[in-house]
């Protein structure tokens, strides 16, 4: 089913962990998905929304996870046109979304210039495998990849500071593979259909500039998160 809206919640959780530390990439701080607030609610939801603080709509489709620094939370999703007919002939938009912590209002919206690869399997679903790859940030800049496999990061305003295409492109059905920091480096693991192309790749954070690359010959195609 296509879905052109759905909701971010945040909850108890998010705004407890934000007071201690940021959520910064996918899985966490240590990327093992462990929080150090306490006495966090285990239910939330339901007809009564319990332990939901706010709700704001959430425009396209995808699958990354939203990520928090400070009092803001970003997230990264597709939208496709009313008119598009044939979805592996065309690339939707990318879109990265930043909301206010406190209360879910939207601050800024921004789009990044699809890469080359159009998508032709969607067993992923309709359009969210364009949107697999959660985000990441330094707390200066945030780091986004999308499935048309492209890179990218944008300041804290939703300004874009540096755009890279990733190439070849020989991924199995989609990115699912989400971007890391270490220190002054965004590390990208592509492993590919294509065995001989798979490769880690280091950029430099600040400029996007190539710093180094690492074949994996021996890798087939993966979706390590």
């Amino acid at each position: 089913m296509r879905q052109l809206a759905v909701f971010t919640a945040i909850l108890t959780l998010a705004c407890a962990s934000a007071h201690a530390q940021h959520w910064p990439q996918f899985r966490g701080p240590s990327g093992q998905g462990y929080a150090d607030a306490k006495n966090l609610p285990l239910q939330w939801g339901g007809p009564d929304n319990r332990n939901v603080l706010w709700k704001s709509p959430l425009k396209g489709e995808g699958h990354a996870s939203p990520i928090v620094w400070g009092d803001r939370v970003f997230v990264c999703t597709v939208l496709w046109h009313d008119d598009v007919k044939d979805r592996k002939e065309t690339i939707p938009d990318h879109l990265v979304t930043c909301y206010s912590l406190k209360d879910g209002s939207q601050l800024w919206q921004s789009q990044v210039k699809p890469g080359p690869w159009k998508r032709n399997d969607f067993r992923s679903g309709p359009g969210g495998g364009y949107a697999g790859p959660t985000p990441c940030t330094d707390g200066k800049l945030v780091y986004v990849v999308f499935g048309s496999s492209v890179i990218a990061a944008l300041d804290f305003e939703g300004k874009e500071v540096w755009r890279k295409e990733i190439v070849p492109y020989t991924f199995d059905v989609t990115i699912g593979t989400s971007p890391l920091l270490y220190r002054d480096t965004v590390l990208f693991a592509c492993m590919m259909a294509k065995k001989q192309d798979s490769k880690i790749i280091a950029f430099d954070k600040k400029t996007g500039d190539l710093k180094w690359e690492t074949p994996m010959p021996q890798t087939g195609f993966g979706h390590s998160r």
